[in-house]
């Protein structure tokens, strides 16, 4: 096994250990707080995508059954300008279930380095500062920034087949 695999399942059995303790929040080194609210799990806050796969099963299937085609990952590798994706999510939401793990794999598979992405995990109640500053109202919600300005938004459901789709009609492609 190697170095980052055993990390990755130390940490894993440290998180399952916390879930199992009277703890109701358990902070992560991404930044994210695992919490248990109403006998309901989520991750809140600044989260890797593996910490997502981590902690939820029903995200293990949704990214192990999301299919990206080659012909869009080709399209993302080619964007030329810098872009940061910010997107706000629900571990507890199916629209963010079904939308994320689609884009996640493609900006993945495509590799492109004009191309950054921050996850940020969302509770029910929505009453975080940043996302009341960024007006998150429904999840997932991807903010696109270029030079540091918000060019345009995707919010919940994709106008087209995927939000892949959607991001690479916005950026002109």
């Amino acid at each position: 096994m190697n170095a980052q695999l055993r990390i990755v399942f130390l940490i894993a059995m440290s998180l399952a250990a916390a879930a199992c303790s009277t703890n109701k929040l358990q902070k992560h080194s991404s930044g994210a707080t695992l919490q248990t609210i109403d006998n309901e799990k989520m991750l809140v806050g600044d989260v890797e995508y593996g910490n997502i796969l981590s902690h939820f099963e029903n995200w293990r299937e949704a990214d192990s059954n999301a299919e990206v085609s080659q012909d869009l990952v080709a399209r993302v590798k080619q964007i030329s300008e810098p872009v940061e994706v910010v997107c706000y999510l629900g571990t507890w939401c199916s629209d963010s279930r079904h939308g994320v793990p689609p884009f996640v794999q493609a900006l993945n598979a495509a590799g492109n380095p004009n191309i950054t992405l921050k996850i940020i995990a969302v509770n029910r109640a929505k009453a975080d500062p940043l996302r009341a500053a960024n007006d998150i109202q429904r999840v997932p919600t991807f903010i696109l920034k270029q030079k540091g300005k918000e060019i345009a938004r995707m919010i919940e459901f994709p106008m087209q087949d995927n939000f892949v789709q959607d991001f690479l009609m916005i950026m002109g492609d």
